[in-house]
């Protein structure tokens, strides 16, 4: 509401909402959502939200950005999909929520 860009993005070209997804904020992944945070922004690495959720094993923001229509099938910059962020780190509640 103040005028804070919410796509902004760090180094590392990580927005907001993918620092949340990383870092187990569900509450914040859906507030920003709701006020129009780029579901599928990009950091250096290719990686979105879904990737860095899907990675860190956090299944309720996997959950909120496939509700909102995240693509689970985008690559990285690796060729690497969430799912496969999840599996190389044996995230089996990330992978369930994807393959749903």
């Amino acid at each position: 509401e103040a005028g804070a860009d919410k796509n902004v993005k760090n180094n590392n070209g990580q927005t907001p909402l993918a620092r949340a997804a990383q870092w187990g904020r569900g509450e914040f992944v859906q507030l920003l959502l709701e006020a129009g945070a780029d579901r599928d922004a990009r950091d250096n690495d290719g990686d979105t939200a879904l990737h860095m959720a899907a990675e860190s094993n956090i299944e309720a923001a996997v959950r909120v950005l496939l509700e909102a229509g995240a693509d689970k099938n985008v690559k990285n910059n690796n060729g690497e999909t969430p799912l496969a962020k999840a599996q190389q780190n044996t995230n089996v509640g990330a992978a369930i929520e994807l393959l749903r």
